[in-house]
């Protein structure tokens, strides 16, 4: 558990100040106990499973509170929750269209601004082209607006 302070800086850990010293020393990470069985974990470092499971929850509620998304603020404030209401619109949840209006219905709008998308295709041509659409219509927020300094001068070659 000498990784815990690096993966979450903000844990409360004081509640489980008697099972940190056996975590150490049977060289258990924060990773081991968010992916072992908490019975493999507890015969390793010789601790009770159930503590074990009430530190592994705790883990994983913090890290989904560190994330954003997890308790009561997950409800109002996440991404998902307003995607089967139909009054959400891009701008309310900050997507990206892909200019296409069938994909961006089926992701719920658009991709969700801040959160890791991975884009696949046949070739790496198709791919690369819709990631940079997608970058400068980030970068580039109204289309419509000339004031607004353009990313780029020249078009891609």
């Amino acid at each position: 558990m000498t990784d815990l302070l690096q993966v979450l800086p903000d844990f409360n850990a004081r509640p489980y100040t008697h099972l940190l010293p056996s975590l150490d020393k049977a060289l258990i990470t924060t990773n081991d106990l968010l992916t072992l069985e908490a019975a493999d974990v507890a015969k390793r470092a010789q601790l009770p499973a159930g503590e074990l499971r009430k530190l592994t929850d705790a883990l994983v509620s913090a890290l989904h509170r560190s994330l954003g998304f997890g308790g009561e603020e997950a409800a109002g404030n996440s991404f998902l929750a307003g995607l089967g209401s139909p009054e959400a619109s891009n701008s309310e949840w900050g997507c990206i269209s892909t200019l296409d209006e069938e994909l961006d219905a089926a992701l719920g709008g658009g991709v969700p601004r801040g959160y890791l998308v991975e884009v696949t295709g046949e070739s790496y041509s198709l791919p690369f082209c819709w990631l940079l659409n997608c970058l400068l219509r980030t970068a580039w927020p109204n289309q419509q607006s000339t004031s607004l300094p353009r990313p780029y001068s020249q078009p891609l070659a």
